[in-house]
């Protein structure tokens, strides 16, 4: 019973800094046709991790004589346009098919047997565009679920297009993807950011209200120390511990480009974020104000550079990870017959030897 209580009770501690929790943001139709040739996926280097990153298809090229030969894409990406198809070279002619802004597609038809005879592609506004191809073989019809969007395809293919289905997109607000980003509740972290391996940090580790946030090498002080603390919504304030004060947009603006510093708690918009996920543990924080995202000035690697707010451009200088200072959960003890103590900021063993050494420690015998 004590250790349910105990489970319980440490599960209680743990926020979620979330917009919320969706399984797939990846997802493929059942495919249509036969069951030769090998595997693809257009993009092929399209993963749950990068999908967003595919803005929208603009173009969808049909190499097709009596059957589909060849499929090929254009996207628009945030690090602009790319294309990628599959297919054989045979015989066939070239159809384009250009979607305009604000067009998508809703459904394709088609016709297989062996391989893909036709193919037909319809969208939300109202064009049919094919069909492509030779109409024998049976129909089909796959239609994109509510709330997807075609970002490409799937099947088989050799010389021919020999089995055909949609690849999907969840469809999500401007910049927001999905986001699951624990931490103790009450817990101090650093922010460290992707580009530079720097902590986010007050500048000069002031405590008075208005001083700019800067990057700074990472030094264990309190200076470098936040936590988050719950709006509600999924957007949150960021506390610094040194000062009592929170991440704020200077002067709240709205505009490409303005600093942040720390203010008194105001709840404002100007001191709400919002932690959306950007995989491999980072996450992207967005202002409530603008809209904007977080960034290291200029992708800048250096220490006291500052930060602002950006457009999102999903470079690693607008990736963020939470790291724990270790100080801050165990203070330094003294070693026993020494008036000595060991750093414990000092987490890996390189920099622990590297302490006993300056110490006059042996560090094959420890503290003692």
């Amino acid at each position: 019973m004590k250790k349910l209580i105990y489970l319980f009770s440490t599960l209680s501690m743990m926020i979620l800094l979330t917009v919320q929790l969706n399984a797939q943001d990846l997802s493929f139709s059942p495919p249509e046709g036969g069951y030769g040739g090998q595997r693809f996926t257009i993009p092929a280097n399209v993963t749950q991790d990068n999908v967003q990153n595919f803005k929208k298809i603009t173009r969808i090229s049909i190499k097709h004589g009596k059957y589909i030969e060849q499929i090929r894409v254009t996207w628009l990406t945030y690090g602009g346009y790319r294309s990628g198809g599959a297919g054989g070279e045979v015989y066939g002619n070239w159809s384009h098919i250009d979607l305009q802004d604000g067009e998508y597609i809703t459904r394709v038809s088609g016709t297989s047997g062996r391989f893909i005879n036709s193919l037909a592609f319809h969208t939300n506004k109202r064009r049919i565009i094919g069909s492509f191809g030779q109409r024998d073989g049976k129909s089909f019809m796959i239609h994109v679920p509510s709330g997807q969007q075609v970002i490409g395809f799937h099947g088989r293919s050799g010389q021919l297009i020999d089995q055909f289905g949609l690849a999907y997109k969840t469809i999500r607000r401007a910049g927001e993807m999905t986001a699951r980003v624990p931490w103790r509740a009450n817990e101090w972290v650093q922010l460290q950011s992707k580009v530079n391996r720097l902590n986010l940090d007050v500048q000069w580790g002031s405590d008075k209200a208005n001083a700019p946030i800067w990057m700074y090498t990472p030094n264990g002080s309190t200076a470098q120390e936040w936590m988050f603390v719950s709006a509600g919504n999924g957007y949150y304030l960021i506390k610094s511990r040194r000062s009592g004060l929170y991440l704020n947009v200077k002067m709240e603006s709205r505009k490409s480009g303005a600093f942040i510093w720390q203010r008194p708690k105001t709840n404002a918009a100007a001191q709400l974020w919002k932690p959306i996920d950007a995989g491999n543990g980072y996450f992207y924080l967005q202002s409530k104000l603008s809209g904007l995202y977080l960034d290291v000035r200029g992708a800048g690697m250096n220490p006291q550079t500052e930060v602002w707010q950006h457009p999102l451009n999903r470079t690693d200088a607008q990736k963020w990870r939470m790291t724990r200072n270790i100080s801050t959960s165990r203070p330094p003890a003294p070693t026993a017959g020494r008036d000595k103590v060991i750093d414990h900021r000092k987490s890996d063993r390189e920099k622990e030897l590297e302490w006993y050494r300056e110490n006059g420690l042996d560090p094959q015998k420890g503290g003692g």
